[in-house]
């Protein structure tokens, strides 16, 4: 049986759809959180909402790209619409394109960059502007352990997950004082 630690807290979990962030979104509802649920794929997002509402606990569903700031500001002013603030940020969003060093095309490097990275930039710094108003909240960003063993044939994804991990330090010294 789950404790309900979360209750009262909410949280937004970006790349919402996939298999880590179905996982954690269903985690944070039976801990009590109401949950934000976006990724770029909607269809998906809807059933997760679903499943959250099921558990008793209130869902909004957003379909977004990370990568792009007019949409990370349009899905923290959703969320804050919506239920009045951010308590945790679950930055989690994320892709991987599987190719072998030499063969790694520019588009594709670009891709990954501004998903993995700049997507946990751009939804950090929106979300750390309204938490620092209350002077509390929580960031989490997800790695990987490619970030401290390369490998061939994700050296992209390992390069972007290598920088996730300092701006994850970055952010955390940037914020330390200000309950964040």
């Amino acid at each position: 049986m789950f404790q309900v630690k979360l209750k009262g807290n909410i949280v937004l979990v970006t790349g919402a759809a996939g298999g880590i962030g179905r996982a954690i979104v269903e985690r944070l509802a039976r801990e009590g959180a109401d949950v934000a649920v976006a990724d770029l794929h909607l269809e998906p997002v809807q059933e997760i909402v679903s499943m959250v509402e099921q558990m008793g606990r209130r869902a909004l569903g957003l379909s977004i790209d990370v990568s792009k700031k007019s949409q990370v500001d349009d899905m923290v002013s959703q969320v804050i619409s919506e239920f009045g603030q951010i308590d945790i940020l679950f930055n989690n969003a994320g892709i991987v394109i599987v190719q072998e060093f030499l063969d790694i095309k520019e588009q594709d490097w670009d891709r990954i960059m501004e998903v993995n990275l700049k997507g946990v930039f751009l939804c950090g710094q929106a979300v750390a502007r309204e938490m620092v108003k209350r002077n509390k909240g929580k960031i989490i960003n997800t790695a990987s352990l490619a970030a401290s063993r390369g490998r061939p044939e994700i050296a992209a994804y390992a390069a972007s997950k290598t920088a996730v991990v300092s701006l994850t330090r970055s952010m955390a010294l940037a914020f330390a004082g200000q309950g964040i």
